[in-house]
């Protein structure tokens, strides 16, 4: 494999994306604001009513969101599919504040948890994509921009929302784990847009394998030890596929690709030529 291939769909359709998803965080939050400041129903008729969209939206986005991890998993770092597993947590995201289900109602969460697992599973395999091909050289941007995305999207969600009525501890618990997930995401979305959304030709570098080895658990993972080639003498390690990792040998020369990250995270990837 020649490094991570990513098909180009061109800069003006990235902004266009990011566009149109600010766009509709916006409105959710307004309409979801709207729709709390001014609504006349009880208490119990307002939970009932959650637990039913709740249950409407669990089902909605199930089969979805299989469908887009399945693609992400079969067609890797295709830049279409990236960017439909990419989104997809959002409109998820957007859904709930716009039904206002950003605090669970249903005892058992069922369809709570039927919606967290469509939000997870896109950014799952995402980051199981990113960890098979992808080495980031300096996280710093990263957690910044990633705390930065969660911030917003924190405080989307609580707009019109009250924390304090988080009197149980199951909901107090819920909504932690909400926001848990939520950074888990802005950050995977971070390294992901960073590496994979990187069309830079990359600077190519001959380097010596001076050891090799694998793991083995629930899944295995295979690794060529680098003689140093950065400046900075890190990049020393890299994570190959099976069919690379039993091609080379201790003393072989490999190709290292090293790319400047389109958010200023630089990264690599270790390939044959």
């Amino acid at each position: 494999m020649a490094g991570v291939n990513v098909q180009n769909s061109g800069g003006f359709e990235i902004h266009r994306y990011f566009f149109v998803l600010n766009y509709s965080l916006f409105c959710a939050a307004f309409t979801s604001f709207f729709m709390t400041t001014y609504s006349t129903k009880t208490e119990a008729e307002i939970e009932e009513e959650k637990l039913k969209k709740a249950k409407l939206l669990s089902r909605t986005i199930g089969w979805p969101s299989f469908i887009i991890s399945l693609l992400v998993i079969i067609l890797q770092a295709h830049l279409i599919v990236v960017t439909l597993a990419l989104l997809f947590p959002l409109l998820t995201i957007v859904a709930l504040k716009v039904k206002n289900l950003v605090y669970p109602a249903d005892k058992k969460n069922r369809p709570v948890s039927s919606i967290v697992s469509g939000f997870l599973w896109p950014v799952i395999t995402l980051g199981v994509v990113l960890d098979n091909y992808v080495s980031v050289l300096d996280f710093n941007i990263l957690w910044l921009l990633s705390f930065i995305l969660f911030l917003i999207l924190a405080l989307i969600l609580l707009i019109g929302n009250n924390p304090l009525s988080l009197n149980t501890g199951k909901k107090a618990t819920g909504a932690m784990l909400m926001l848990v997930f939520i950074y888990l995401y802005c950050f995977i979305a971070s390294l992901t847009v960073n590496c994979l959304y990187d069309k830079a030709p990359p600077a190519e570098y001959a380097v010596k394998v001076i050891d090799k080895y694998f793991t083995h658990g629930r899944n295995s993972n295979y690794y060529l030890m680098l003689a140093q080639w950065n400046t900075a003498n890190t990049g020393r390690k890299g994570k190959v596929s099976s069919s690379l990792y039993y091609r080379t040998q201790i003393g072989d020369y490999v190709t290292v690709g090293r790319r400047s990250g389109i958010l200023g995270a630089p990264w690599y990837s270790v390939y044959h030529q």
